[in-house]
């Protein structure tokens, strides 16, 4: 029996005696039928805003401390201050990546002030923060001492989780919008929470949760029979309902490119109908303008992928839709490339800001694999077809040493801190370096590119949501094994690649060795994770058959990376990035060879 999805029950369900989990735990918050629009919090008490370098113009960033009303803090006891405290100080900093943010850096501070259950909400999220942060759940083996002050941190974590979620299921209000913009406020710190603690299936849970209260939310905003306006990419996200959207669409995005297919279709509910709805401006004002746009383009070209792959496996041909949507799509790209071209020198003029500096950079590297996932999304299997692509690849590795020269520093700094003992990834929210380098290692087919993709991801310590560096390095590696079933242990010594190698240097030098055949490429790899933290689950492999019959061969390969985990950050040695031992960015291609 399929769940209805009506609100606070199915009626299907209820009809036949049976419990209605569609909603999860949030089929038992109270969202009142009354549809008055009023703003979801009030006005933020005691804030003094400065404008941040990565922000809208015109809009500030609240990312500096807030003095909340006494009447808040007397409530919270001295570890709820402790991990608020944390939250404005370091998590709204870090968590949302290189991109300025307004549901991180804006409304989230703005709800906890108004609403209990967005506070506790924090406090929770603040805490399991504070534990990736102070190291005490490393790669390594944890000490008595260690390990008990995690279990109390863990439990108060929890704590503040089932106070958040008490809070939702007992508030009261008379206005169904607020109500649904407050439950999805704590639904997207939930699902933050859930990923940083590696609880991928509760994070997709209530991500899918999220998207059925945004329908409901977005249905309830929709004016009288008015035509739905273009969409146009360059305004500013700055209203509530278009930064619960955005913030959903990130995560689904981060979830997609993972290979979870339900994200794939909950992107469908962000996306335009129709490609020619879509208004990317001749120039982009600022950072937060060029990446708004460019996530539309991105969620669109995942979407149109899966629906590819369907077809593919079923062995039925393209429909004109799809092909038709391939040519607008990359028709779009083009327009927003040259866009970013436009601005790119303005946008860098305005980045003072550290990471608005790396995110001029992100962007042309995920440009670079957009565009690969476009233009092969109808391939029909074939993976060979990726071959032609392989300056693309070399422009990605290039273009992402570019990205670890701005942060080496900082990586350095982390080393001498921690060289004595291990320590946890960073975990940003967001999208970061490891989508490109993981598609550069499964796609790229050219051995040395692909092992210098893998021995990136294994020697930076990143978390992107469900993307640990650490396992992905480990996973391609397996695929990789698998594919090439000792196909070039005669160039072995040739091929073998450095995180810090020239691949431009290589791709000249060793034009001699030969391609994979198209009968050992995998077409298709799903990831399913039983213990994130642990770095335990299974791949399942699809390619063509090699025979007569076609048809699809599958191949389970479980995997238990634990074993592996103890000092495996420990021997990466960023000052090889500079050739004159000094942090910096060239200005050349980008790329530095490693002796």
């Amino acid at each position: 029996m399929k769940c209805d999805e009506s609100r606070p029950g199915c009626k299907n369900c209820c009809s036949t005696g049976r419990k209605c989990d569609g909603y999860g735990i949030w089929a038992t918050i109270s969202v009142p039928t009354t549809k008055e629009h009023v703003p979801v919090v009030s006005v933020v008490q005691d804030v003094i805003p400065q404008p941040r370098s990565d922000s809208p113009p015109g809009r500030f960033n609240m990312t500096v401390l807030v003095s909340l009303p006494s009447l808040v803090t007397a409530k919270l006891n001295n570890e709820e201050l402790a991990c608020l405290d944390f939250f404005r100080s370091t998590t709204i900093v870090k968590l949302p990546g290189v991109f300025y943010s307004h549901f991180w850096q804006e409304l989230v501070l703005q709800a906890s002030v108004a609403e209990p259950a967005v506070l506790h909400a924090v406090i929770a999220l603040a805490s399991a923060h504070r534990i990736e942060e102070e190291s005490l759940r490393p790669r390594g083996v944890v000490s008595s001492s260690d390990q008990t002050e995690l279990t109390r941190r863990e439990v108060f974590t929890i704590q503040e989780y089932s106070k958040a979620i008490n809070l939702l299921q007992n508030r009261k209000t008379e206005d169904r919008t607020a109500s649904l913009r407050v439950v999805l406020i704590t639904c997207v710190l939930f699902v933050t929470l859930d990923l940083l603690r590696g609880e991928y299936g509760n994070a997709m849970t209530h991500t899918q949760s999220g998207w059925k209260l945004m329908k409901e939310l977005q249905s309830g905003n929709e004016t009288k029979s008015c035509p739905q306006p273009e969409v146009d990419m360059s305004s500013d996200c700055t209203s509530v309902d278009e930064s619960l959207s955005e913030s959903l669409a990130c995560l689904s995005v981060q979830s997609a490119l993972f290979g979870c297919k339900t994200a794939t279709s909950h992107l469908e509910i962000s996306q335009p109908t129709s490609l020619f709805d879509m208004k990317i401006p001749a120039k982009f004002r600022n950072m937060s303008e060029a990446r708004r746009s460019f996530n539309i383009l991105l969620g669109d070209v995942l979407v149109l992928t899966q629906k590819c792959r369907s077809h593919d496996f079923r062995g039925t041909p393209y429909p004109s839709e799809i092909v038709s949507r391939q040519v607008c799509l990359q028709s779009a790209i083009a327009s927003w490339k040259m866009a970013y071209s436009r601005s790119r020198d303005h946008i860098s003029r305005q980045s003072t800001n550290e990471h608005n500096v790396l995110g001029v950079y992100l962007l042309r590297v995920f440009l670079s694999m957009t565009s690969i996932m476009a233009e092969t999304a109808l391939c029909h299997g074939r993976q060979a077809l990726f071959d032609d692509y392989t300056s693309h690849f070399t422009s990605i590795i290039t273009q992402t040493l570019q990205l670890l020269k701005r942060v080496a520093h900082q990586k350095m700094e982390m080393k001498a801190r921690f060289d004595d003992g291990e320590r946890a990834a960073d975990f940003i929210a967001d999208v970061g370096l490891l989508p490109f380098t993981y598609y550069t290692a499964l796609k790229c087919r050219v051995p040395w590119i692909r092992r210098q993709a893998i021995a990136l991801l294994l020697t930076t310590p990143i978390r992107e949501g469900m993307w640990d560096s650490f396992i992905m390095g480990n996973v391609a590696r397996q695929i990789m094994t698998a594919e090439e079933d000792g196909f070039f242990d005669s160039w072995a010594d040739e091929i073998e690649a450095g995180p810090f190698d020239s691949p431009v240097e290589r791709n000249e030098r060793l034009k001699h060795i030969p391609t994979l055949p198209e009968s050992s490429r995998f077409y298709d790899v799903e990831l399913e994770m039983f213990d994130p933290l642990k770095g335990a689950g299974k791949l399942m492999l699809r390619r063509r058959k090699d025979d007569v019959e076609g048809g699809w061969e599958e191949i389970a390969c479980p995997f238990d990376f634990s074993g592996l985990k103890k000092s495996a950050y420990s021997k990466l040695d960023y000052s090889l990035l500079f050739t004159d031992g000094s942090p910096g960015l060239s200005s050349g291609s980008g790329s530095s060879a490693a002796s």
